[in-house]
């Protein structure tokens, strides 16, 4: 992966290791990431180290190893996860993973095709399928941008998406899955087209130039003012990071290689759980 991708999370460390839903799994996402791993006592390639996945893998009495391409990123999340001597850890690239072949049962990792450009699509998924063993589960929660060509979204104003997020969060949603929304939803905006199935996204595309500018889009709204200010705090750093945007055929036609598609499911205990599944699929023999 490229220095980018390990300056941008870098950056990104202390604000991810506590934000909600969409951006990280929701509860039913968790379940679904789960309840398509069959083998107990499974040993599970985690790509990242997302503490909610680890903790419901290490109680089910999996062998967990979370491979993140930052420390700072796995020394984040250590307090989030119960400790285990399960609980593997290794600052290594998606890429070249630090494993042998047909070494693991499963293979799991949140939103990781967002984190590596288009370009090394056919590397990533050839390394899963090398330390994958037979017929083993690949699942991955995605955010495809239509299902055979890019679709971006219409451009809104970042006052409305502001808006549209400080109302769930006044009617009773956590802040940060609230600040989670607005990231999602300003990224959303922020695809450009590379190709017809595959683009990239850059936060600094959609947003005002300054945090005044930001603050100002709040109003006077107090949920509307914390939301944003939570927003500047956890992003505002890595409005220069560049992330992938694609279609489900993009996704389905770069697994096909080595992966058989199973089936997608999605979550309902979040606003967008619909149009973010879990992608299933199973290394070819």
């Amino acid at each position: 992966m490229s220095f980018e991708a390990r300056q941008k999370w870098s950056i990104l460390a202390s604000a991810w290791k506590d934000t909600g839903p969409p951006a990280a799994p929701s509860l039913q996402d968790v379940s679904n990431y789960i309840g398509h791993i069959s083998k107990r006592k499974a040993t599970v390639l985690l790509l990242g180290c997302t503490s909610s996945l680890r903790n419901r893998l290490l109680g089910d009495s999996c062998k967990v190893v979370s491979v993140d391409i930052t420390r700072r990123m796995l020394e984040a999340t250590k307090p989030l996860v119960t400790e285990s001597d399960a609980d593997i850890v290794v600052q290594g690239d998606w890429l070249h993973l630090p494993l042998n072949n047909n070494e693991v049962d499963a293979v799991v990792g949140d939103k990781i095709l967002g984190n590596v450009m288009p370009e090394e699509w056919a590397e990533l998924f050839a390394e899963v399928k090398r330390v994958s063993r037979p017929t083993a589960p690949f699942l991955t929660r995605a955010s495809p941008h239509g299902e055979d060509l890019l679709q971006p979204p219409a451009i809104r104003p970042f006052s409305e998406l502001v808006k549209r997020w400080a109302i769930f969060y006044k009617e009773g949603m956590d802040i940060d899955s609230a600040c989670s929304g607005l990231w999602e939803d300003c990224m959303d905006m922020s695809t450009v087209s590379i190709t017809p199935f595959v683009g990239t996204q850059q936060l600094k595309r959609v947003i005002p130039i300054t945090k005044i500018e930001c603050l100002s889009s709040a109003g006077k709204e107090q949920h509307a003012i914390s939301l944003v200010r939570l927003f500047i705090r956890k992003f505002w750093h890595s409005r220069e990071a560049r992330w992938s945007a694609y279609t489900v055929k993009g996704i389905l036609t770069a697994a096909s290689i080595h992966f058989d598609y199973v089936g997608q499911y999605t979550a309902t205990d979040y606003p967008e759980g619909d149009r973010q599944p879990v992608f299933h699929f199973v290394s070819r023999t």
